[in-house]
C-alpha cells in the first residue's frame, strides 16, 4: 500500500511540474522583452540558458501545444548568435503537421537554421513532395519557397516532376515560384536544362508580370549554364521576347507597373538581357531585334533612373549582338549624353559601358576623349579609375601629349593602391605611341618627380637601355637629369626625397656625363663635383637613423652607393678625355674613401674597390672596367620588361590549379608564360614542385631586371652582404681580385641573357631532324583539334625525343586562354616551351608548341604522356579535357 502511494505521489508531482512549466511558458513577445531588458552580456547568457533549458524540457516531453511558439523563440536566439542546433528536428515535426500555421514556422526554421549541406534535409524530400501536391495553394507555395532556398541536387532531381507540374498550374503565384526553382535546378544540375525549355514557352505566353519576369530569369540561367541549347531557344523563344518588349513599349500608363515614366523597367531590363544572350554572334537573329532595340533607345526617357537603367541595358545588348553600324552610333549617342550628365551615377554608368565598347571598336570611343579626360578631375574615385583606364585605351599619336598631361596630374592625387599600375601604363603608352626619345625622357623624369616611390625598378632599367641604345639622346638625358636633379644638390637646395630619380640620375650621368661637361651646356665640372660632394659628404653613420623608417634608410643608402660608383666612373672618363687633371681624381678618391669605414658592408666594399681603382697605377685597368658596353637591343628590353607588366594573366593563374592532371604520380611540367603574359606571376616557383616533392623539375628561368649599362656589378645595390669581399678565383685576373670576382662580363655573355629579336618576334617552331612519328591525334572536340608529332634525335636509345604539338581551331568562335599541359612518369624528363600563342582565331587559327622528352629507361619502358587542355570560348566557363596520348611506339 505504501509503495503504491509513493508511486502515485511521484506521478502526481510530475504532472503538476509539467502543468506548471506549460502554464508559465512565455510568449515570443515576452522573451524578446526580457532579452532586451538584460543589462550585461552575462545576464543575457543566463537568460538564454534558462529559457533554452525550459524549451528543451518541453521538446523532450513531446509537447505540441507550445512547439510552434518555442521554435520561434529558438529562431530569435539563433539570430542573436546562440547555438540552437538541437531544435532542428522540431522544425521537421512542424513541417509534417497538418496545420498551415505550424508548416509556416517549420519551413521558416528550416530555411534559417539549415543550409543545403545538411544531411537532415534528406528527411524533408517526402514532406516537400506531399506539400507541393497539396490542394491548398498556400501550403504548396510554402514548399516551393523552402525548396528554392535550401534544396540539394538530390532533392531537385527527385522533385523535378512536381516542379514541372506546378509550372502549368493555373495560379500565377505558384508558376512564379516554380520557375525560380527551375533556375536553381539549372545552376545545380545543368543537365536538366533541356527538360525546362518547353515549360518556358508556356510561361512566356502568359500575361502575368511576375511569371514573365521569373521565366525570363530561367531562360538566362539556361543560356549561361547550357550554351549548347541557345540555338534551339533562339528559334523558339526570341520572337516571343521581341514581341514582349514591343508590347511593353506600347503599353500605356499602369499605376502598378510604371516607374519614373517607364512601363515595368524591371521587366524591360530582364528581357533585354535575354535578347542579348540569344542573339549573340548570330546575324539573322540580331537583325530581327534591331528595330525594337532602336525603339527602346528613342522612346525611353533617360532623365530618371528607371529610364537610364533601361537605356544602359539596351546599349549593352546592342554591343553584345551583331548590330548594324547605325544602331551602334545611336547607342554611343546615348552613352555620350550620360557622360556629360551632372548625375555622377550616369557618368559612372557611361564609363563602365565604354570600357566594354573600347574592346570592340576603339574608333567609336575616340570622339569622347576630351570628355573622358575631364572625368579625371571628378571627386568620385570610382569615376576617375574608369576614366584613366579609358584614357589609356583611346590614346593615339595625336592625343598622346594631351592624355599624358592629364594622367600625370591624375597621378598626383590618385589612390596609392593604383599608383604603381598607373605609372606602368603611362610608360607603356608613351613608349608605344611616341618615337621621340627625348620627349620620353622628359615624361619619365616628370613621372619620377610625381610618383617616385611607385615607379617600378624595371622601368628604370628600361629607360637606361633605351638611352644606351640611342647615342643621339645620351647627352640630352645626362644634361636634363643634371639640371633637374643634380644641380639642386650642387646648390645645396632642399628638395623632396626622390630616391629612385636620384639613383637614375647618378647612373645615367655617370655613364654619359662626360658628353655634356665637354660642351657649352652650362654644366661645369666644379658644379658636378659639388653635386657628388653634397651626396657623399655625410656617411650613413652621421645620419640620425632613429628619425628614419627602415625603408627610407635603405633607399637613402642605396642612392649613396650608386653615387659612389657614378662618381668613380664619371671622373675616370673626364680625366681620360683630358677635361680635368689627375688632381681631380684624388679629390674624388678622398670623397669616396670616407665610406671605407662604413658599417654597411656593401658600401664599404664599393668604397674599397673604387678607391683602389682611382690610383695612378691602375689607370689602364680603370679605363677598361669603366668602358661602355655594347648596346642592348631595346626591343628585347621592352619584351622582357613592359609585356610582363602590362600583359594578360599568366598561364599559372589561368590554370587555376593543376593537381588533377597527375595520373602517374608523375613530374608535371609547368607551362612557361607565353608572349604577352604576366611574367611576374609565372616566375614564381612552381607550387606543385613543393607539394609533390618534384625537385628534379627545372624551374622556369627567372626574368632578371636588365642592368644599367656599365654598372652591372656596382650600380644597383643588393641587400647587405653577410661576408666581406670574396676571394678571387684561381687564375683570376687583377680586375677579379680588385672587384671580388665582379668584373664586367663580356658583351657576348650579356647578349645571351636577352632573347634574340628574331626568336622573340617569330616564335616559330623548327622541325627537328630525325625519324618522325605522327601526327598522333590528341583530341578533337568543340572545333578544337590537337595533334602531336614526335621525332627521335640521334641513334642511341638514350637520345632525346622532341615533339611538336599543333593546335587548330575550326569553330566559328575564338579560343582564348589556351593552355596545353603534359605529365610524364618519374623515369622521364619533360621540357615544355611556351606555345606560340594563347589564343586561336576562329575558322582556322593555329598555334604550335615545342616539347623535349628524355626517357632514362629507353628500351625497358615506353614513353607515356598524359595531357590536359584548358581554354575558354565565347565568354563561356573554362573548358577542360584530359586523357592519355595513345599509339606512341614503344621503340621511340
Amino acid at each position: 500500500m505504501e509503495k503504491e502511494a509513493k508511486k502515485l505521489y511521484k506521478s502526481t508531482k510530475q504532472k503538476l511540474s509539467k502543468a506548471k512549466r506549460s502554464y508559465v511558458c512565455r510568449s515570443l513577445k515576452d522573451v524578446v522583452r526580457g532579452y532586451r531588458n538584460c543589462k550585461t552580456a552575462s545576464e543575457e547568457r543566463d537568460f538564454v540558458k534558462k529559457e533554452s533549458a525550459h524549451i528543451r524540457d518541453l521538446f523532450r516531453e513531446e509537447d505540441t501545444t507550445f512547439r510552434r511558439q518555442n521554435v520561434l523563440k529558438l529562431l530569435f536566439f539563433h539570430m542573436n548568435g546562440y547555438p540552437t542546433e538541437w531544435g532542428q528536428l522540431e522544425c521537421l515535426k512542424l513541417c509534417a503537421s497538418a496545420r498551415f500555421k505550424d508548416k509556416r514556422v517549420g519551413y521558416l526554421g528550416l530555411m534559417i537554421l539549415l543550409d543545403e549541406n545538411q544531411q537532415i534535409l534528406m528527411m524533408m524530400t517526402n514532406c516537400l513532395k506531399l506539400d507541393m501536391n497539396h490542394n491548398d495553394t498556400k501550403i504548396a507555395a510554402l514548399a516551393l519557397t523552402a525548396m528554392g532556398n535550401i534544396s540539394t541536387p538530390e532533392m531537385i532531381r527527385d522533385l523535378l516532376p512536381e516542379v514541372l507540374k506546378l509550372m502549368q498550374n493555373g495560379t500565377p503565384h505558384l508558376r512564379k515560384k516554380a520557375a525560380l526553382i527551375g533556375a536553381r535546378a539549372v545552376r545545380k544540375l545543368p543537365e536538366l536544362s533541356a527538360d525546362l525549355i518547353q515549360p518556358i514557352r508556356r510561361l512566356l505566353s502568359a500575361r502575368h508580370g511576375s511569371v514573365l519576369l521569373t521565366s525570363t530569369t530561367l531562360l538566362i540561367e539556361i543560356s549561361k549554364h547550357s550554351p549548347d541549347l541557345i540555338p534551339e531557344m533562339r528559334t523558339d523563344l526570341l520572337p516571343l521576347l521581341r514581341d514582349l518588349l514591343s508590347d511593353l513599349l506600347a503599353a500605356g500608363f499602369d499605376p502598378d507597373l510604371t516607374v519614373g515614366g517607364v512601363t515595368d523597367p524591371f521587366m524591360q531590363v530582364k528581357v533585354l538581357q535575354a535578347i542579348g544572350t540569344l542573339a549573340k554572334r548570330d546575324q539573322p537573329a540580331s537583325d530581327s531585334v534591331a528595330d525594337v532595340l532602336s525603339q527602346v533607345l528613342s522612346s525611353t526617357d533617360a532623365n530618371r533612373n528607371a529610364g537610364a537603367a533601361v537605356i544602359a541595358e539596351c546599349v549593352k545588348t546592342i554591343f553584345k549582338i551583331e548590330s548594324p553600324q547605325s544602331l551602334q552610333t545611336l547607342a554611343m549617342s546615348n552613352l555620350g549624353k550620360f557622360l556629360v550628365s551632372k548625375d555622377p551615377n550616369a557618368r559612372f554608368l557611361a564609363l563602365s559601358e565604354l570600357r566594354n565598347v573600347v574592346k570592340l571598336n576603339t574608333a567609336l570611343v575616340k570622339p569622347y576623349t576630351e570628355t573622358i579626360l575631364e572625368c579625371l578631375h571628378e571627386r568620385d574615385t570610382s569615376i576617375r579609375h574608369r576614366a584613366v583606364e579609358l584614357a589609356f585605351a583611346v590614346a593615339d599619336q595625336n592625343t598622346l601629349p594631351r592624355v599624358t598631361e592629364e594622367v600625370l596630374e591624375y597621378i598626383e592625387d590618385c589612390d596609392p593602391d593604383v599608383k604603381e599600375e598607373t605609372c606602368t601604363h603611362v610608360v607603356d603608352m608613351v613608349d608605344r605611341l611616341s618615337s621621340n626619345l627625348q620627349w620620353k625622357v622628359d615624361i619619365f623624369i616628370r613621372l619620377l618627380k610625381k610618383a617616385d616611390d611607385y615607379v617600378r625598378e624595371d622601368l628604370l632599367d628600361l629607360f637606361a637601355v633605351l638611352i644606351a641604345s640611342t647615342s643621339s639622346v645620351q647627352g640630352y638625358a645626362a644634361e636634363r637629369l643634371f639640371n633637374e636633379v643634380l644641380r639642386m644638390k650642387a646648390d645645396a637646395q632642399i628638395v623632396e626625397s626622390t630616391f629612385k630619380l636620384d639613383r637614375f640620375a647618378f647612373s645615367i650621368f655617370g655613364d654619359y656625363g662626360e658628353l655634356v661637361t665637354s660642351h657649352s651646356t652650362g654644366i661645369r665640372i666644379d658644379d658636378v663635383y659639388r653635386a657628388y660632394d653634397s651626396a657623399l659628404s655625410e656617411t650613413m653613420e652621421s645620419v640620425a637613423t632613429e628619425e628614419l623608417d627602415r625603408a627610407t634608410y635603405e633607399a637613402l643608402l642605396a642612392t649613396r652607393q650608386v653615387a659612389i660608383t657614378s662618381a668613380a666612373k664619371l671622373f675616370s672618363k673626364v680625366v681620360e678625355a683630358g677635361q680635368v687633371g689627375e688632381e681631380n681624381i684624388l679629390q674624388v678618391r678622398q670623397l669616396i674613401s670616407k665610406w671605407r669605414q662604413s658599417l654597411d658592408l656593401e658600401s664599404q666594399q664599393r668604397a674599397c674597390e673604387l678607391s683602389s681603382l682611382l690610383t695612378v697605377e691602375l689607370s689602364e685597368a680603370r679605363s677598361a672596367i669603366f668602358a661602355r658596353q655594347e648596346t642592348i637591343d631595346a626591343d628585347d628590353a621592352r619584351k622582357r620588361i613592359l609585356l610582363p607588366l602590362t600583359g594578360t594573366s599568366s598561364s599559372l593563374a589561368l590554370m587555376g590549379g593543376s593537381s588533377d592532371l597527375i595520373g602517374f604520380g608523375d613530374e608535371l611540367a609547368q607551362l612557361p608564360a607565353a608572349q604577352g603574359s604576366n611574367a611576374p606571376a609565372a616566375q614564381r616557383s612552381d607550387p606543385l614542385s613543393d607539394i609533390l616533392g618534384l625537385s628534379s623539375i627545372p624551374a622556369p628561368p627567372k626574368a632578371e631586371p636588365l642592368p644599367l649599362p656599365g654598372m652591372e656589378s656596382l650600380a644597383m645595390p643588393q641587400p647587405t652582404r653577410k661576408s666581406g669581399p670574396s676571394a678571387p678565383a684561381a687564375g683570376g685576373s687583377l680586375l677579379d681580385d680588385l672587384l671580388g670576382g665582379s668584373a664586367p662580363r663580356p658583351a657576348s655573355v650579356q647578349a645571351e641573357q636577352l632573347p634574340s629579336k628574331a626568336s622573340s618576334a617569330t616564335r616559330s617552331v623548327a622541325k627537328p631532324e630525325g625519324t618522325e612519328v605522327g601526327p598522333l591525334p590528341v583530341m578533337d572536340e568543340n572545333g578544337l583539334r590537337v595533334s602531336i608529332s614526335l621525332f627521335k634525335v640521334g641513334t642511341t636509345p638514350q637520345s632525346e625525343t622532341r615533339a611538336v604539338a599543333r593546335f587548330l581551331n575550326t569553330s566559328q568562335d575564338k579560343v582564348e586562354r589556351f593552355i596545353f599541359l603534359l605529365s610524364v612518369p618519374k623515369y622521364m624528363k619533360l621540357h615544355l616551351q611556351p606555345a606560340t600563342s594563347t589564343s586561336l582565331d576562329a575558322n582556322g587559327g593555329s598555334a604550335t608548341q615545342s616539347i623535349g622528352l628524355q626517357n632514362s629507361m629507353s628500351g625497358q619502358k615506353p614513353i607515356q604522356l598524359r595531357f590536359r587542355v584548358e581554354y575558354t570560348k565565347a565568354g563561356q566557363p573554362t573548358m577542360q579535357k584530359q586523357g592519355v596520348i595513345a599509339n606512341i611506339p614503344r621503340d621511340l
